[in-house]
């Protein structure tokens, strides 16, 4: 993947995802949340123009691997919890940077 590239980081961002999701080995489990996925991809093209990825997400999804495969249930959910974060305050953070970003260019360069 080359810097900058955040379409791609983004793809491999959902594919690890969906991967931790389909390794359950339940059907339904992996129909619902392909259903999630998909409306989250939805959303996010929505309100931020697509999906932005982080140079940093290689390194937690990696850790959060290694915690999956050997660490007690408590230390993997407290690593969800902080790869997470706070979706709504994202969300809100997004929706901020965009009105901003409208005000300064004009709504059309915005989008």
């Amino acid at each position: 993947m080359r810097a900058g590239d955040d379409v791609l980081g983004g793809d491999l961002d959902f594919a690890y995802h969906r991967a931790l999701v389909d390794a359950a080995g339940s059907a339904r489990l992996s129909r619902t949340y392909a259903t999630v996925q998909a409306e989250t991809r939805l959303c996010l093209h929505r309100l931020m123009g697509g999906y932005r990825s982080r140079s940093d997400l290689a390194v937690e999804h990696f850790r959060l691997a290694e915690l999956i495969a050997a660490a007690p249930l408590d230390a993997i959910l407290e690593e969800l919890h902080r790869h997470f974060g706070d979706p709504a305050a994202t969300l809100r953070r997004a929706r901020e940077d965009r009105r901003i970003t409208a005000t300064e260019t004009g709504p059309r360069e915005a989008r």
